[in-house]
């Protein structure tokens, strides 16, 4: 497991060097630059960063200011790649008591695309991989020790995963929720405290965009998202109609269509006008968090207007983050056949994979219900949440994967190992 993991990790590592770089890359760089030169969080232009988290730029600072470099940050998150999936081998050993299942859980972490491909970027999804394993293995202890301890630090790392991607910020309110359901004493006063502990970054984080950008939110970019992504995808959905179709292949082009076309021209001319509007004269040298804002305004009023188009937008979206296949991977490595073979194949996986997950999920209820309630509603959260008109649904996935790994690895859990089942 370990062994196959590290030569598909190494191999792209090695033949994809030119690999490094996405969209949010530049921006990550950016403010890690600032960070290790000792300017403060501050974006590309100098101005105070408000749109992105400091979770991950902190990572990359590191490395930075220790004079180590891009490859090395990338050389690290493939390690730490490695690494997940034995720690995700070792969670499952623990919580179904079956060697054959853990194997397949942790083979699944090691051998998946996305985990490998991500990890060559300067981009968040390794590191809340990482986050996200930790908190389930937290307060899966909490579920079987129930003791404040590993409640605090799950509550904690919930709060660094808020820090490094905001989508997790709503994730505290359904684990609250469970944490009430499942502890055996003084159950408000343990959601309480799981509760404070995941809001405290986040809320401090909060107030400090509002003090020095004027915005009271964890990441200024939630406005501009909700516009240009959401509202935009609501309005070509209720306009096209639902279908959908498996990326990277062909369909759905006229929801594209009208999608790029609605984004990229109605949408930007109606925000520069809702803009100079509202703010006058101000608007050609507003911060990007002030028009953030104000963007978030008119999507929310779109979004009410179109809640079918948005409802119908969410289950596409939905779908493309289950099923899509991970097509960057064989993009970066091959072409021709090879390539079109291998993006059948990682169709062909998400599917099982899915399948797999629901058999999982049915045979850890057996033995542990409250870990396998657990892993249902944070995968669930993330899935609504993140469901989009995006076209790489399959990025958003990537996280995912560790605490997906422990279903399809609970598949293969023997009836009769069932009793065996160990506690963390």
């Amino acid at each position: 497991m370990v062994v196959a993991a590290a030569v598909l990790h190494a191999h792209f590592f090695l033949e994809a060097p030119g690999a490094r770089f996405r969209w949010d890359s530049y921006e990550y760089l950016a403010s890690a630059r600032n960070l290790a030169a000792g300017n403060g969080f501050r974006d590309l232009h100098g101005a105070v960063e408000a749109r992105r988290t400091p979770g991950y730029p902190l990572v990359v600072a590191a490395f930075l200011k220790a004079g180590l470099g891009i490859t090395a940050l990338v050389f690290a998150q493939h390690v730490a790649a490695v690494l997940l999936a034995l720690l995700v081998y070792a969670l499952t050993l623990r919580l179904a008591g079956d060697r054959l299942s853990a194997l397949a859980a942790g083979l699944f972490v090691g051998i998946d695309a996305g985990q490998v491909y991500m990890a060559n970027h300067v981009m968040t999804e390794t590191a809340m991989s990482v986050l996200l394993i930790a908190l389930i293995a937290a307060l899966a202890r909490f579920a079987h020790r129930q003791s404040m301890a590993p409640l605090i630090v799950g509550g904690l790392l919930l709060a660094v995963s808020v820090m490094v991607r905001p989508a997790a910020i709503y994730l505290w309110i359904p684990l609250a929720v469970w944490v009430l359901l499942i502890a055996d004493r003084k159950r408000v006063l343990a959601a309480s405290v799981f509760a404070l502990c995941a809001v405290s970054l986040p809320a401090l984080w909060m107030w400090r965009n509002y003090e020095r950008a004027g915005v009271p939110a964890v990441s200024a970019i939630v406005g501009e998202d909700l516009y240009y992504w959401r509202a935009a995808g609501a309005v070509a959905m209720q306009r096209t109609g639902f279908e959908f179709h498996p990326l990277p292949f062909n369909g759905e082009e006229e929801f594209r269509r009208q999608f790029f076309h609605i984004q990229q021209h109605d949408f930007v001319r109606n925000a520069q006008a809702f803009h100079a509007r509202v703010l006058g004269s101000r608007a050609p040298v507003a911060t990007q968090a002030e028009l953030s804002e104000l963007d978030g305004r008119i999507a929310r009023k779109i979004l009410l207007s179109h809640m079918q188009g948005a409802i119908l937008m969410s289950i596409n979206g939905a779908l493309h983050l289950i099923f899509d296949a991970m097509w960057e991977y064989p993009n970066a490595l091959y072409g021709g056949l090879t390539r079109n073979a291998l993006d059948v194949l990682f169709f062909v996986n998400s599917v099982a994979a899915f399948f797999l997950m629901a058999v999982g999920f049915r045979r850890l209820l057996r033995v542990d219900a409250a870990v396998a309630s657990l892993i249902a509603v944070t995968l669930i959260y993330f899935v609504v949440v993140l469901s989009g008109p995006e076209h790489e649904q399959w990025r958003y996935r990537v996280p995912l994967i560790p605490v997906a790994a422990i279903l399809v690895g609970c598949s293969f859990l023997r009836v009769s190992s069932s009793t065996q089942a160990h506690t963390t």
